[in-house]
């Protein structure tokens, strides 16, 4: 069946020499991934539209019972300038690329998730204030779509994830944060994305806080751990 679906692009493995399978998230099939012929013999430049985190327009065969579905024809939804041409922003949609790729099971289609991705892309490519914060923001607000972000000030002195309350000793496990911590992590929950650039945290809390939420995605998804890309976002905010 040739189906149409705009897609979010996450990354791409060779196939062979003139073929490739890139992985996207589609809004009508959920996270899939697509055969792609013509690349190679000399139209290297196709691969510039599979960078991650770009809006394609797409027409596949689709097939429910296929594990890979053939792409027929795609086109840029919008150019993605900022997203390829500048450090910052590069190493954050490969981050959060991975992080999708991570997280969404595929064929699940969710309507509401793919346009929050979808606003996240658009705002990183226009914004150029609070960079610093835009992965502690989405990773909340996503780990809220999975289910499992905690949403709720306690009173006790620590947070135990895989209890899923307040404790007042410190568990014997390391999935655990400090109030404080936590305090954090639902601010950056309920802050939009145009709130990024009035937070001004040290580069030592900004990356407990991004540890913890990797903590917290390793211990409810059991293929999360050893992020590619966790290195070199954080090299990228050493400063």
């Amino acid at each position: 069946m040739l189906s149409k679906t705009e897609a979010i692009v996450l990354n791409y493995t060779k196939y062979s020499d003139t073929s490739i399978i890139v992985h996207v998230l589609s809004e009508k099939y959920g996270r899939q991934s697509l055969l792609v012929y013509g690349i190679g013999n000399g139209k290297q430049n196709k691969l510039g539209a599979f960078q991650p985190l770009f809006l394609l327009d797409t027409q596949i065969y689709y097939k429910a019972s296929a594990s890979i579905q053939k792409l027929k024809e795609y086109k840029l939804v919008l150019p993605l300038h900022s997203l390829t041409q500048e450090i910052t922003k590069s190493a954050l949609a490969l981050f959060i690329s991975e992080v999708i790729h991570r997280t969404v099971r595929e064929e699940f289609a969710d309507e509401r998730l793919y346009a929050f991705v979808k606003t996240a892309i658009l705002v990183l490519e226009e914004t150029n204030h609070g960079l610093a914060y835009f992965h502690l923001v989405f990773l909340t607000k996503i780990a809220r779509y999975m289910g499992f972000m905690p949403d709720e000030l306690i009173d006790a002195p620590y947070y135990d994830f895989k209890e899923g309350h307040g404790v007042y000793f410190k568990p014997s496990h390391a999935f655990y944060v400090n109030k404080a911590v936590l305090e954090w992590l639902i601010c950056f929950l309920n802050a939009p994305f145009t709130e990024m650039e009035h937070f001004s945290l040290n580069k030592s809390l900004r990356n407990e806080l991004l540890e913890a939420l990797v903590q917290l995605f390793e211990l409810h998804l059991l293929n999360f751990n050893a992020l590619k890309s966790f290195a070199v976002l954080k090299d990228v905010f050493s400063d």
